[in-house]
């Protein structure tokens, strides 16, 4: 995944450098639309994936906190 990233990266690179006088306005626009959208994806998913490892953790340590209060009620 990161690897086609980078390629994606890559083309965009020399499409807007390289060959920008052979190319229409909109063909220019409508990658900068597909970078745009490739860029929040990945940024919104790496955001879900943080979120929820920390709940993943966040429960695994309530759960921990619960045992330890019955433990210490019946003692």
């Amino acid at each position: 995944m990161i690897r086609f990233l980078e390629d994606m990266f890559y083309y965009f690179y020399l499409s807007f450098t390289y060959e920008h006088a052979s190319r229409s306005s909109g063909e220019i626009v409508l990658m900068g639309i597909i970078l745009t959208v490739i860029v929040l994806t990945v940024i919104r998913g790496t955001i879900l994936l943080v979120n929820l490892k920390l709940n993943i953790k966040n429960k695994g340590l309530n759960e921990t906190k619960k045992i330890v209060l019955k433990t210490k009620k019946t003692e």
